[in-house]
């Protein structure tokens, strides 16, 4: 009578690890990395390349993109590495647009989303420095 009882809990103790493992990782991958603020872009043939101060271990996992007629608002989502003591660096992350940016204003999302006024949030453009002081 004891060893059916338990193998019964030792079935329920088992499955309800299995239950909250899956829950665990369901919810983990459900979870989008928080937004992270970016210095400064360069407009592409098809689009932006948004820069960002990121560590060697630090991923930029998804680009959210809101256009307008009048502005471009772009926000990062960066995922972090746990223990990295690695120093940032500029890191590029390319954003297709539906049409170029020509005089649309560029915005960083997650200022925004910050409660900053817009003009708070303005990014511009990054200037080509072919060497120390001199422009192209």
């Amino acid at each position: 009578m004891v060893r059916p009882r338990l193998a019964l809990l030792v079935a329920a103790v088992v499955l309800i690890g299995v239950s909250a493992v899956g829950v665990g990782l369901l919810r983990a991958n459900d979870e989008t990395p928080p937004a992270a603020p970016w210095d400064s872009y360069r407009t592409t043939s098809n689009g932006l390349e948004v820069f960002k101060l990121l560590r060697p271990c630090d991923n930029v996992s998804d680009i959210e993109v809101a256009e307008s007629s009048t502005h471009v608002e772009v926000t990062l989502h960066v995922q972090s590495g746990e223990r990295c003591t690695d120093l940032a660096v500029p890191t590029a992350s390319r954003v297709e647009l539906a049409d170029a940016v020509g005089s649309r204003k560029v915005y960083d999302g997650e200022c925004i989303a910050q409660g900053f006024a817009n003009s708070l949030c303005l990014r511009l453009p990054r200037e080509v420095v072919t060497h120390a002081g001199t422009r192209p």
